[in-house]
């Protein structure tokens, strides 16, 4: 086992490959230590490597600093680049999607609510399953309806028209 925190900075400036870890080493100041490890990894590492050790570092980093400090330091340029940097925007992407498909169909159920009465529980979760655009379809022509049949009809068209669930916009 190795302790990073016992183990002197310069040691890890010296294989592109350790850079990362640099920040957990001995070091009297953390700050200081990411900025001579973001200049080693613009200057000393080859392009392709670049995000990948920029990242990795960031995420060591990240035991210690800011989240803000980190990418300001390191430079987003770089973190951009990096797979973990654009996977963690995807899965942002998609939560955000989820989330305001649940509160479009939330809102649908309640202007439903509203104007025809208790929705049955067979109803909230064939709208569960709309997509986006559906939903918010669903929610201009809720005006519209007059009784559950209404409903029905418009649901059993919606339903044959595109597949459950997208998150299309």
């Amino acid at each position: 086992m190795i302790r990073l925190w016992e183990q002197p900075f310069e040691s890890f400036l010296k294989s592109p490959g350790l850079l990362p870890f640099a920040v957990l080493s001995r070091v009297a100041d953390p700050v200081v230590a990411l900025e001579q490890v973001a200049i080693q990894i613009r200057d000393a590492v080859e392009p392709q490597a670049q995000a990948i050790i920029a990242a990795s570092a960031a995420i060591m980093a990240g035991l210690l600093l800011e989240e803000s400090l980190i990418q300001r330091i390191i430079g987003m340029d770089l973190l951009e680049q990096s797979s973990i940097y654009q996977g963690a925007v995807k899965k942002g992407v998609q939560q955000g999607l989820q989330q305001q498909l649940q509160e479009e169909h939330s809102l649908a159920l309640r202007m439903l609510a509203r104007s025809l009465g208790e929705i049955p529980g067979s109803f909230e979760s064939r709208i569960n399953r709309l997509s986006i655009s559906q939903t918010r379809s669903l929610i201009e022509s809720t005006l519209l309806f007059s009784s559950l049949p209404d409903l029905e009809s418009w649901l059993a068209i919606a339903e044959k028209s595109t597949e459950p669930n997208t998150t299309d916009s």
